[in-house]
Parts: structure tokens; C-alpha cells; sequence
């Protein structure tokens, strides 16, 4: 069984991960005039991975806010806990 504490901690968890993978997938805009098709299409096959952690990451999120829901845990987390 988990805890609400164990909870949050994997919730917090699971946010700070995908905002990284949000930077990563931002920054560093593929410039096709500079770089060869291999690298493009690895920076793309990069980018697609990202994307898929950051689906999952939010699907995630949605169950953890929904079981947050069911336990009676407030919305609100403690971000300073974790």
C-alpha cells in the first residue's frame, strides 16, 4: 500500500521530470541547412521520445491527481516537501 506521502512524493516527482523533458524538447530548434539528415532524423527520433515520456508523464498525473482525489487528499501539493 502507499502512503499519501509516497504519493506526493511521486507526484512531484513525476511534475519536475516533465518540465525537463519540456525544456529539452524545446530547446535546440533543429536547423536543417546546418546539420546532416542523420543528425537531424536522431535529434527528431529525440524529440519523439521525449514527446512519449511527456504523454505518459501527464497520464501519470491524471491518475495520481484522481487517486489523490478518491483518498480524500487535497489538490494542493507541497512542493517544498519534495
Amino acid at each position: 500500500m502507499v502512503t499519501r506521502d509516497q504519493m506526493e512524493h511521486m507526484y512531484v516527482g513525476t511534475i519536475a521530470q516533465l518540465q525537463i523533458a519540456l525544456k529539452l524538447t524545446t530547446l535546440d530548434a533543429v536547423d536543417i541547412s546546418e546539420v546532416t539528415t542523420v543528425q537531424h532524423m536522431k535529434r527528431l527520433h529525440e524529440i519523439a521520445t521525449m514527446m512519449a515520456f511527456i504523454i505518459s508523464s501527464i497520464e501519470m498525473i491524471i491518475m495520481m491527481d484522481i487517486v489523490m482525489i478518491m483518498v480524500g487528499k487535497n489538490r494542493d501539493v507541497d512542493f517544498k516537501k519534495a
